[in-house]
């Protein structure tokens, strides 16, 4: 009896563990990387560029063999020729229940530029939404690289009340390592409309969004205006589904009759 109770727990336990719905390591075969500049990430296991208002682009984003975290190959972008954000986005399907959590190992690498220290890049991650059947932001954590004008900045930006806006923090909360990997996180909770960003499992923002949104894709960015090269590692997408009321009452219902049943005897 008392294995049955446990395995009630354990039943409804599960249900609320984090489900993988996308990886990548961006390695071959389902990759074609190389030195230097990189092959073009677009078109590649389902990646697609576009710029910051999500209109058709020939991406920045390339495969490059320069920097890898655990593998050969890393998504990489160089900032510098930047005249807009740009982003490589995919789809991981529409979800709008549960937590979802898009994370990556980040490697912010050399100033391209040495003769302009303020010319601060940005690298993020983005989860899109369709209003009114145009694509746009949901979220976005966006990570700096520190230099005098931006001292360890971050921005979580959200679209909330209608349109998008951020929150900045440029206070050191946190001061994550530079020319090193650090794993970034943003989570979107539908359940209570926060979203939340975090560097190496360490709570940086939240901030909140709209209700009733539903996702359409998820990717990395760069920001223009930078002078900096990012890599970016490791990429996932993970869906932790919240149990339904009804599936919690049932179980819970199992569980008091078995513990009742036991007592009786």
């Amino acid at each position: 009896m008392k294995k049955s109770v446990t395995l009630l727990f354990a039943v409804a336990a599960s249900s609320s563990f984090a489900q993988v719905i996308y990886s990548t390591g961006f390695e071959a075969p389902t990759y074609t990387g190389s030195a230097g500049a990189g092959t073009s990430i677009n078109a590649q296991d389902g990646w697609a560029a576009t710029t910051s208002a999500f209109a058709t682009t020939t991406t920045p984003f390339t495969v490059s063999t320069n920097q890898a975290n655990g593998g050969t190959q890393s998504a990489y972008i160089d900032t510098s020729p930047l005249a807009t954000s740009q982003y490589a986005v995919r789809s991981v399907g529409a979800i709008n229940s549960g937590v979802l959590s898009i994370s990556s190992d980040l490697f912010i690498g050399p100033r391209v530029n040495t003769a302009d220290p303020d010319g601060s890049s940005g690298y993020s991650l983005v989860v899109s939404t369709t209003v009114l059947g145009a694509e746009t932001r949901l979220a976005q954590f966006l990570i700096y690289r520190p230099d005098s004008t931006f001292p360890e900045e971050v921005d979580l930006g959200t679209r909330s009340g209608g349109a998008f806006g951020f929150l900045t923090q440029s206070a050191p909360v946190f001061v994550y390592p530079q020319s090193q990997w650090n794993r970034v996180r943003l989570d979107l909770d539908f359940g209570t409309n926060t979203a939340s960003a975090y560097i190496n499992n360490n709570l940086i923002l939240t901030r909140a969004f709209d209700p009733g949104l539903s996702t359409t894709r998820v990717g990395i960015g760069g920001t223009s205006d930078g002078f900096d090269v990012g890599y970016f590692d490791n990429f996932q997408a993970a869906i932790t589904p919240v149990p339904e009321p009804a599936t919690l009452a049932v179980l819970g219902l199992g569980a008091a009759a078995m513990i009742r049943r036991r007592r009786s005897k």
